[in-house]
């Protein structure tokens, strides 16, 4: 998970991107994907941001969950207030209990120290991806 945090934002794509990949969901799960996708709305790259958005449709609850990835960043605070608000009342499991190795919390809350240091090592420079 170091890399869709820490990752540049190639990397941080690809990652948002595979987390909508049913093979991958089944086999790592997919309660704890929630908290990621959308603190992926956020990223400064509108690629990540479409790639979150994309993927966070794919999971349960959110199949019409509606973002604008070009948006300011006014509005992009308030999808990711709805979608983790949306996630911690509907959609989380009942009696959570996450895997410390996701960075959650047992709950589901980012363990935020673990998550301060990835974010400390964010990528980003700007970069051009050839497709």
């Amino acid at each position: 998970m170091d890399r869709g945090v820490a990752g540049d934002a190639g990397q941080r794509a690809l990652i948002a991107w595979g987390m909508g990949w049913e093979p991958a969901q089944k086999t790592s799960g997919r309660d704890w994907l929630y908290p990621f996708l959308t603190y992926g709305l956020l990223d400064p790259y509108a690629a990540v941001r479409f790639d979150a958005w994309k993927s966070l449709q794919t999971l349960p609850g959110f199949s019409g969950f509606d973002f604008t990835y070009s948006a300011d960043a006014e509005v992009l605070g308030e999808a990711v207030k709805k979608s983790y608000q949306k996630w911690w009342n509907e959609v989380r499991p009942a009696n959570a209990n996450f895997d410390l190795k996701t960075v959650l919390d047992p709950e589901g809350r980012f363990q935020e120290d673990a998550f301060d240091r990835l974010r400390r090592e964010r990528d980003d420079k700007p970069i051009v991806l050839a497709e």
